[in-house]
């Protein structure tokens, strides 16, 4: 609960500077869902505008996406492993289907290389999940 309170304060007070803007799905708009794995908040790039993604209410790692077009999802990973601070900008685009909920992992190696999966929920699959065809390099850079 304290991560998820301190998430929700970060994504308001980075939205109140103007830089940034909190994504909000319209109420007629189709939706899908992203739970991430570890690390900070992901951030979302549609058409080259960046938003910030608030956490779903009561739902630590639990992000809504806009469904039925290319969406970019960045992340800004930072690690100091005692000599040095690594830091890296991983992100994917993909096209997410509206119902459909993704599982998104992002890691960082020692040397301070990223990268980001996707994966959508399937619970008639094998492992629980599927592989995601439409993912990507991202289409949007970073805005931090």
């Amino acid at each position: 609960m304290r991560r998820q309170n301190f998430w929700s304060s970060m994504v308001a007070c980075m939205a109140l500077t103007g830089c940034v803007s909190v994504y909000q799905p319209a109420t007629d708009e189709g939706t899908a869902t992203i739970r991430t794995i570890g690390w900070a908040p992901p951030h979302l790039c549609l058409a080259g505008k960046p938003y910030l993604l608030p956490p779903v209410a009561g739902m630590d790692n639990t992000f809504v996406v806009p469904a039925g077009g290319s969406v970019t999802i960045l992340f800004k990973l930072a690690q100091y492993d005692g000599s040095f601070a690594h830091t890296c900008t991983p992100g994917v685009s993909f096209h997410p289907v509206a119902g459909q909920t993704y599982v998104m992992h992002t890691t960082m190696s020692a040397v301070g290389r990223c990268r980001t999966e996707v994966v959508k929920v399937n619970p008639a699959a094998r492992m629980g999940v599927d592989v995601e065809y439409t993912a990507g390099p991202p289409l949007c850079r970073a805005f931090w």
